[in-house]
């Protein structure tokens, strides 16, 4: 069994293409019932695209956590409407066993300085609104509402 006590050091460092494998497993860990609502599958969506953003926790050689996004625009392209270059935060993942040492508020850090020093003009993370742990988490990193909203009806 891992060492998963709380004195347990843990690197957040760049994600790599050999983290990979790790990710997808650490996946289909999170997938379980504890899964956050707003999470989708990495596997079909981000992995495989740019990583010069993206972070991973790592405690002896073992990824624990992981945190995916890019840089990007949001909504049209014309001069004051949408969002222009700003990193988009895709996916947050901890191991169960990880969880509550600060590791995910750690990830998240990492991201948005990284985006602060490719000079993007915000970081976003688009939630479910019934989802509270991320909500917490992403508030806990001073995240407030922003000024895209979601419109839709229902069929």
């Amino acid at each position: 069994m891992a060492e998963t006590g709380k004195d347990v050091k843990v690197k957040i460092r760049l994600m790599t293409e050999e983290d990979i494998d790790q990710v997808i497993q650490l996946d289909k860990e999170i997938t379980g019932p504890n899964r956050s609502i707003t999470y989708s599958d990495p596997v079909n969506d981000y992995l495989g695209g740019d990583m010069t953003i993206s972070y991973v926790a790592e405690s002896k050689k073992k990824v624990v956590g992981f945190v995916m996004g890019c840089l990007t625009s949001i909504g049209p392209s014309v001069p004051n409407v949408g969002l222009p270059n700003v990193g988009l935060i895709q996916l947050v993942g901890v191991n169960p066993a990880w969880r509550k040492r600060g590791i995910a508020r750690s990830l998240v850090e990492a991201f948005v300085k990284k985006c602060g020093e490719k000079k993007a003009n915000g970081v976003h993370m688009f939630l479910m609104s019934q989802d509270k742990p991320m909500r917490s988490l992403f508030e806990s990193c001073d995240f407030r509402s922003g000024d895209v909203l979601d419109m839709s009806r229902k069929l």
